[in-house]
Parts: C-alpha cells; structure tokens; sequence
C-alpha cells in the first residue's frame, strides 16, 4: 500500500488471518492493515500499534517499530519496541507495549506499556540500569494468543498477559536469571510453551508450561553439544506432529520433540544443497516441513524439496 516504509523480515510471523481476513503491520509506522482474502482489498487501516509519546518520538527517534499481529477471539494484538525508555536512562534500554484492536472495526481498544520486570517474579530484577538482568522489554517478535492467554518475549523476559493486557505470570530462564534478548520466535505445542536462549554461547530450548508457567525441560540445539549455532534472523520453526524444527543462521536444522525435549533430528542443510557450480548461490530460507516431513528450502534461484530420513 502507499505510504508504507516497510515491512517485515522472513524471520518473523509476517501475518495473522481470522477465517476471511489476513491482518499484517508496518515494520516501523506502527500501522496495522486488515485484507480481505477473497479480493484481497484492504478492509480498514489504521494506526496505534505504537504509543505516541515524545519521549520515544525525541530520544527514540529510529529506534521504534512494531512486531507481528496475532487474531484472538475478534481482536488483534500487537507486540512492540521503541528505541528510548521511560523506566531506564542510560544504557541499551528499551521499551515495549501490547496494542489491542477490535478486528471487525479496526479501533484501538488499549495500548499499554510494559513495566519493568518485578522481583517478585525474579530476584534477578532490580532498579539499577547497571546491574539489572531485565534492562529491556521489548516485544519486538510474535505473540502467541493460547485461549485468552497472551504470551510474548519481552525483552529478557517471558509475559503472560491476559485479554486486557493484565500482566498474570513473568519469568526468566529455568532460574530466574534474564534471558538473552534474541532468539525472538516463540511456539506453543502440547500444553507447553517454547522460546530459545542464549547460555555460555549455546542456544537453547526451553520447554515450559502454559498453565503452571514452570520450565519442563532444556535442551542445547547443537548437533554434538558443543558446536555454536545462531538463531537471531533464522526463519521461524515449523511444527510437525510432536516435533518442532528450527532452522539456524548457518542452515542446519534441529528437531525437538516437544513433550520430552529430546533432539531427534540433526542436519547440516546448506551441505545438503549447495551448489559446487554456482558461486552466486546465496541462501534465501523460505523453509518448510510438510506432514509428511519433506523439506523445502529456497536459494536466490531455485527452491529444493527432499524427503527427511528419520
């Protein structure tokens, strides 16, 4: 549409959908959009996915964009960060809000900024910006809606919010410490909940309950333990079944059921299709698991599909 700067990247949630209607934001107008499906004309547009305030359009300036939308029981909710603080003052600190519209009208029905991280959630959380674990709370990624649950990485924390952006539950890791800032996806599968962490240069993932909003398992997204692995502008993890896959920076995928957290599958995928003769192939993600566990991969030219051996 006209007007707009942008959009988002492979690696987030680039839209939502009700039956009949797909909704996406702007990456930094904090515009949202709902389109129709059938014709695919814009039914309504409209701003407030990011708050308007001076100290983030002066201090912020360039530093403030929306994440991707999630539908929910006839509203749309919205995760964002902005590039200044109102709770920190120096340092890399930021801010984060949850918007709510209603998904027939497109009115904001509330926009609410995160506080800071709490120590009755944490002992981990103080007040200084120079020895806090949770300096940030950004929501900059997804948003999961699990019944009338909310559930969003917030920076270095998780939040659960409920309907009316209620904060019910935080957390940090296992205990209690920050979780690193990026990985940004979050899953939810089986009654539990998966986000992904950094730790003594390790990615990990964390099982944890939906209910209980305590940790089920861990596990380290490494084929032997040991070798590195990033996950920060990876495209977004596909559930199969019980089994859900990630795809790294460096094209390996790892795949960990979801009610054990045992790692069940390991493959160097950037192995498996490069090309000797083209000296121009770049990987362009577009990665994909069917039910049937065929991969599908995209290059900037070709798109690949092999059956996964188990």
């Amino acid at each position: 549409p006209p007007g707009i700067s942008s959009f988002h990247e492979v690696y987030f949630n680039d839209f939502s959908q009700s039956p009949n209607v797909l909704y996406v934001t702007s990456w930094d107008t904090g515009e949202l959009f709902a389109i129709s499906k059938t014709s695919g004309t814009i039914i309504w547009r409209t701003r407030g996915a990011l708050l308007d305030s001076t100290a983030y359009t002066t201090r912020g300036k360039g530093g403030n964009w929306n994440g991707c939308p999630v539908y929910s029981n006839g509203r749309i909710y919205v995760p964002s960060r902005y590039g200044a603080s109102l709770f920190w003052k120096s340092g890399l600190d930021h801010d984060g809000s949850i918007a709510c519209f209603d998904a027939t009208s497109g009115v904001l029905l509330w926009n609410k900024l995160l506080p800071p991280m709490a120590n009755n959630y944490s002992p981990y959380a103080t007040n200084s910006a120079s020895t806090t674990e949770f300096f940030t709370n950004i929501a900059q990624g997804n948003i999961l809606a699990i019944n009338d649950t909310l559930l969003v990485k917030t920076g270095n924390a998780l939040t659960w919010l409920d309907r009316e952006g209620n904060i019910l539950w935080r957390s940090g890791d296992p205990d209690k410490h920050g979780l690193s800032e990026s990985p940004y996806q979050l899953r939810f599968s089986q009654s539990c909940a998966m986000a992904l962490d950094y730790k003594g240069g390790m990615t990990q993932c964390y099982g944890i309950d939906q209910q209980k909003h305590s940790y089920l398992w861990k596990t380290v997204l490494s084929e032997n333990s040991s070798d590195f692995h990033s996950f920060v502008i990876s495209p977004p993890p596909v559930l199969v079944g019980n089994i859900i896959y990630f795809l790294s920076d460096d094209f390996w995928i790892f795949g960990v059921n979801v009610l054990s957290g045992t790692l069940t599958y390991t493959l160097n995928l950037y192995n498996t299709v490069q090309s000797v003769n083209r000296s121009s192939q770049v990987m362009d993600d577009g990665f994909y698991v069917d039910d049937e566990h065929r991969i599908f991969i995209m290059d900037n030219e070709y798109m690949y599909s092999f059956q996964m051996t188990q």
